[in-house]
């Protein structure tokens, strides 16, 4: 194991820490430097961080409807999204799908159908390639 290595295991260590102990997953992800700080690690283990990201997400909150929240949400999601390609297993395709599913059915703007709308279009166009996640948004 190279020093990077053992670098970004501490680092993933520490972001998985802040994730778990965090209550309240805006202020986590409104982070300026978060997402940057992501595109620093190799390929696999910035996967399994947003991933852990997502999942944890999911587990905390009931209902979605602050727009930068969305919106930081699904480029996280869109990080998933964009590794899977026509040599992806199946069983990845239906994880990174359910995951993307659940953060989009969060998605509740009660009577303004128009956000709501807004967000479904604005996600479909990033998940294209999910067949899963598009029966979800139709």
């Amino acid at each position: 194991m190279s020093a990077d290595d053992a670098l970004f295991k501490k680092l993933e260590f520490l972001l998985v820490k802040v994730m778990m102990t965090s209550n309240d997953f805006s202020e986590l992800i409104g982070f300026d430097n978060l997402l940057g700080l992501l595109n620093y690690f190799p390929l696999d283990m910035k996967q399994k961080l947003c991933e852990k990201m997502l999942i944890f997400f999911c587990t905390k909150k009931d209902k979605l409807n602050d727009a930068f929240l969305i919106h930081s949400l699904f480029q996280v999601a869109k990080q998933m999204h964009d590794r899977i390609d026509f040599m992806s297993e199946q069983s990845e395709v239906n994880r990174v799908s359910a995951i993307i599913n659940q953060i989009v059915k969060k998605v509740d703007y009660g009577r303004d159908l128009n956000k709501t709308l807004d967000v479904y279009t604005n996600a479909r166009g990033l998940f294209i390639n999910l067949d899963q996640v598009t029966e979800c948004l139709i």
